[in-house]
Parts: structure tokens; sequence; C-alpha cells
């Protein structure tokens, strides 16, 4: 069976970035193509607008979205994860925020305002309350756990 399966070499291992279904440890063989000597060109860091707000280029991340986690002292590299992208890209938004900073805080508040004064219909406000309580128990649930092993772990300490 022949499958073509487009990669790329990273950090000495071929990572698809088309989608394959090979079975598990199938044992496949590379014929490379292209210049070995010159790398893809990576895309520089960048803010843009396409009528959205100020967003990180290449992808749906706008820099409101990256001020809620600075906000919450999340660090670049924890939120370059989260939306898996690079740390200069966040880095850009960073900067970008900072360089603009009365503007976006502005902005960020009237995002902030129309999200907490939005009225749903009756039936979709419904299903939220349904949906927030349920997930008001698990997370509780989920902190009665982690204390109940903290406890746990500074008894084995102690």
């Amino acid at each position: 069976m022949e499958t073509n399966v487009r990669a790329v070499f990273r950090n000495g291992v071929f990572v698809p970035t088309t989608a394959c279904n090979l079975p598990e440890n199938a044992e496949v063989e590379v014929f490379a193509q292209g210049s070995a000597t010159s790398p893809p060109k990576e895309r520089e860091p960048a803010i843009i607008d396409r009528g959205r707000g100020p967003q990180i280029a290449g992808s749906r991340i706008t820099v409101f979205d990256v001020m809620d986690y600075l906000k919450n002292d999340w660090n670049r590299e924890s939120i370059a994860l989260l939306f898996r992208l690079s740390s200069l890209d966040i880095q850009a938004a960073i900067d970008y925020i900072e360089a603009h900073r009365a503007e976006v805080e502005a902005e960020y508040q009237r995002i902030l305002d129309r999200h907490h004064n939005y009225r749903y219909p009756p039936e979709v406000q419904a299903k939220v309350d349904e949906c927030r309580r349920r997930a008001d128990e698990r997370l509780k649930e989920v902190r009665s756990r982690q204390k109940q092993r903290e406890r746990a772990d500074a008894e084995d300490l102690g």
C-alpha cells in the first residue's frame, strides 16, 4: 500500500503535516524533497487587524485573549502553550498591549461590559445557568479532592 504523507523534519524527527491513517508501528520509507540547506522561512511575529481587533498574525487569537491571561498572572510561555503559539507571538501581543495601553484597556473594558451585560433569551439563559451550576459543582469536587490529596501528602511527610 502506498500513501503520501507530508511532513517537516524538526529536532531530528519527521512530524506529519497532513493526516495519515497508518497502523501503529507501521514501517515507512521516506523520500525527502526540497533543499536541505535552506530551511523554510519562519513567519515573523506580528499583530494585525482583520476587523476583529488586533490579533496575532496567522491565528485568531486577539490581544484581548492574551490580556485575559496576563491579568491572571500567567507568564508568556504558559500562554504560548495554551494557545499553541510561539513565545515570540505572545511577546508581540504583550508588546502591542504595552505600546497601546490606553486604547487596548478601553476596548477590553467595553468587551467585558458587553459580556457581563448581555441578556440571553430566557430559554438560553436557563441552559447557561444549568451549565454554570454543573461546572461549579465539578470545580468544587476537584478542589475538595485536591485538598484531600494535599492533607494526605502532608500526613505522609509529617
